[in-house]
């Protein structure tokens, strides 16, 4: 009976070593998607919080302000905001960002609109593919001058 006992330990050698590499390939999935999804996310807030900023900037200028004799662009403003905001994002060019004024009407005073359409993303790790994460990003914000 204790030859057997031998035996089983005897079998069981690489038994840890064919466990770790069987395991090894899904915990490394595991850990890139959430490095991957974690960088998605942040690229989303910093896109999402630079318009926001840029539409501030934009309410701030005093060209919105009737008694100013100074006036300031709000357009330049927002376009100065957002490209600082940025900085997770190096090759954006002007034609990712569209500022517009939108002028008072019956239903709304006069706005301010900042946005950013088909800035690409680009993936850190790439192990997700294409067919999980989205190629391109956008945002919008709209403010009014109280």
């Amino acid at each position: 009976m204790r030859l057997d006992t031998i035996r089983s330990i005897t079998n069981q050698r690489g038994a840890a070593a064919m466990e770790f590499a069987l395991v090894t390939p899904i915990l490394l999935l595991i850990v890139f998607a959430t490095i991957e999804y974690g960088w998605y996310m942040t690229q989303c807030l910093v896109i999402s919080n630079a318009v926001a900023e840029g539409a501030r900037a934009a309410v701030k200028a005093r060209e919105w302000t009737a008694d100013s004799h100074d006036t300031e662009d709000p357009i330049r403003f927002a376009n100065t905001a957002l490209t600082e905001a940025l900085w997770t994002i190096k090759d954006l060019n002007a034609g990712h960002i569209h500022i517009r004024i939108i002028p008072a009407d019956e239903a709304a005073p006069r706005r301010i609109s900042v946005s950013l359409i088909e800035v690409p993303y680009r993936p850190i790790t790439g192990y997700l593919g294409k067919t999980m994460l989205p190629e391109t990003l956008a945002a919008t914000s709209i403010m009014a001058f109280p």
